[in-house]
């Protein structure tokens, strides 16, 4: 049984992550999601993070909203990258920790409108 508390959706969305690592904001660099929802997201990255790495979110979806919010590391996986077999993907599980209740209907609403585009 799946015990998610959001609705979430297979989506490819565009994000650009900063770290915060010693209390200083390394360089952003652009990822893209395998997933969202309303409580965090699923994001393929090239470079490596560790589990309860803290991170600044900047996340545009398809329909031209953006969004800004922090997020936890929590859960990393070494994968494969399917372009380059010299060269390693890792595969992340993001919690929103700061994210404003705007926000979360946002990302909600663009969860419903998708599902019922993919309904009708």
């Amino acid at each position: 049984m799946d015990k998610r508390r959001y609705s979430r959706l297979v989506a490819r969305v565009e994000i650009v992550i900063k770290k915060i690592s010693a209390g200083e904001i390394n360089d952003p660099w652009a990822v893209v999601s395998k997933d969202i929802s309303a409580g965090g997201v699923g994001i393929v990255s090239e470079r490596e993070l560790k589990v309860s790495d803290v991170l600044f979110l900047d996340i545009k979806l398809p329909d031209g909203r953006q969004l800004h919010t922090a997020g936890e590391v929590k859960w990393i996986m070494q994968r494969e990258n399917l372009y380059s077999p010299t060269q390693r993907d890792f595969s992340a599980g993001i919690e929103f920790i700061k994210i404003t209740d705007e926000n979360k209907k946002v990302i909600d609403d663009f969860i419903s409108q998708a599902k019922f585009s993919d309904e009708n």
